[in-house]
């Protein structure tokens, strides 16, 4: 339990999202959502075996604890998750930057990164998330 709240501390009073979420607090009480980075790939499909926490646990506690009221994280899809701290290593195989190269062609990310999801876990995280937030929208 004190690693994950070591993790939770480090998410929650440091970062981009508590910057942003902070600023948005103070020109709105309107819910929002904030997408948690995916979990890093699993290497070469190994499992990331003696995990302390698991990932619904982390995001539940991160929920509890962050300072900024009325924000609602969005979770990575389920069937993307190959154990308790590691994405299935697929959802990582032709992940593409953004923005193409200058000849406009689509540029995949470097072999052995780890944090860059490709097209079908896009697909799945919006299938997952996108209702809720349309059906949470404020009217």
């Amino acid at each position: 339990m004190a690693v994950m709240q070591e993790t939770i501390k480090n998410i929650a009073d440091a970062g981009l999202t508590l910057k942003i979420a902070s600023r948005l607090r103070r020109i709105t009480k309107k819910p929002f959502w904030v997408s948690v980075d995916p979990l890093k790939l699993a290497p070469n499909g190994q499992h990331d075996l003696g995990s302390f926490y698991n990932a619904a646990d982390l995001l539940n506690e991160l929920e509890r604890v962050f300072p900024v009221s009325g924000v609602t994280f969005l979770a990575q899809p389920a069937e993307t998750i190959c154990t308790d701290l590691r994405t299935a290593a697929q959802f990582g195989v032709g992940a593409t930057r953004l923005l193409p190269n200058r000849s406009g062609a689509e540029t995949l990310h470097p072999e052995g990164e780890v944090r860059h999801m490709n097209g079908e876990y896009g697909r799945l995280w919006l299938a997952q998330n996108l209702p809720l937030v349309i059906r949470g929208a404020p009217g």
